[in-house]
């Protein structure tokens, strides 16, 4: 399992991620409800998610084109970014 890649712009936000489950981050800001960025193996590629729940469906979610771990979640985050920062 690769580190969770905080991004600089989330980190700004004073955001902070727990684990909430396997490929599963809780996600908190100061000014955001929180939400849950998953990713899922699918064959050989990874796909991202953004949900409300950290077993939830998915609000946003990608297509498995990733061939890494951290390119999931650099767009789990993105995903994340398009839903809750305005």
């Amino acid at each position: 399992m690769v580190d969770l890649p905080i991004p600089s712009w989330f980190k700004y936000l004073q955001g902070t991620g727990e684990p909430a489950g396997a490929n599963c981050y809780r996600l908190k800001t100061p000014l955001e409800a929180e939400s849950f960025i998953r990713i899922q193996k699918e064959s050989d590629l990874w796909s991202a998610l953004v949900a409300g729940s950290a077993d939830g469906p998915a609000i946003r979610k990608t297509d498995p084109i990733f061939k890494t771990e951290n390119e999931a979640w650099q767009a789990a985050f993105e995903l994340y970014r398009a839903e809750k920062v305005y």
